[in-house]
């Protein structure tokens, strides 16, 4: 009876955690949106249901206390239970950039030469398909699909430094713009910032499936 209840309160965390991606998915695609296309409406909506992911983090946090409270777990159900946490702490702070993107870059992304914005939404292609993926892992535990997710994080990082050269260009050429430019740096150090995390995220995958800590972000 004690394994059935543990295994009834790891499914629990496992599909509150697996909510819980899917909201921020979500979440981030109507920031990335709501950047692009300076939808004011859309970005206050992606601020005010933030609150929603801090809700389920606090879900997965009680029911990993009441688990370990109640059974003691140790090995495999132990690190299952571990691992989720630390995935729900890296989904709220993705939810937290999501937040940061939607609105700081609405109105300064507006405002950026066509060179910077084309290469700031292939940023946000690029995070917003990682997140689709880092998800579809996390759902599946799916160990080859998470270490692609990782790989996936080198072109985030090459859009990064290339968009940090090409503001810091920007900024001199047009002193006047300063201030919507520094908001573009806010707005692309979260970006990247996703694409970190989500490989955190599926660093812990990989570890919840074989019990090996591989550093691939």
């Amino acid at each position: 009876m004690a394994t059935e209840n543990i295994e009834i309160a790891l499914r629990r965390i496992e599909e509150t955690v697996v909510q819980m991606a899917s909201f921020v998915e979500e979440l981030i695609a109507r920031a990335l949106h709501a950047m692009t296309y300076a939808d004011d409406r859309l970005a206050d909506e992606v601020i005010a249901t933030d609150r929603i992911v801090d809700d389920l983090r606090g879900q997965v946090r009680q029911y990993v206390l009441q688990a370990i409270e109640r059974w003691a777990p140790m090995g495999p159900s132990l690190r299952m239970i571990i691992a989720y946490q630390f995935i729900g702490e890296q989904l709220e702070r993705i939810g937290d950039y999501a937040v940061h993107v939607a609105r700081g870059a609405r109105v300064s992304y507006r405002t950026m030469p066509l060179q910077i914005a084309g290469r700031m939404s292939e940023m946000a292609r690029l995070v917003r398909q990682q997140v689709r993926d880092g998800v579809r892992a996390l759902a599946a535990e799916d160990v080859d699909l998470a270490r692609q997710v990782c790989l996936a994080d080198n072109p985030i990082d090459d859009c990064y430094r290339d968009l940090l050269t090409m503001l810091q260009s920007f900024m001199q050429s047009d002193p006047d713009k300063v201030a919507e430019a520094t908001m573009m740096l806010f707005a692309l150090r979260d970006l990247e910032r996703i694409g970190d995390r989500m490989a955190n995220i599926c660093e812990d995958i990989i570890f919840i499936r074989t019990g090996i800590h591989e550093d691939l972000n």
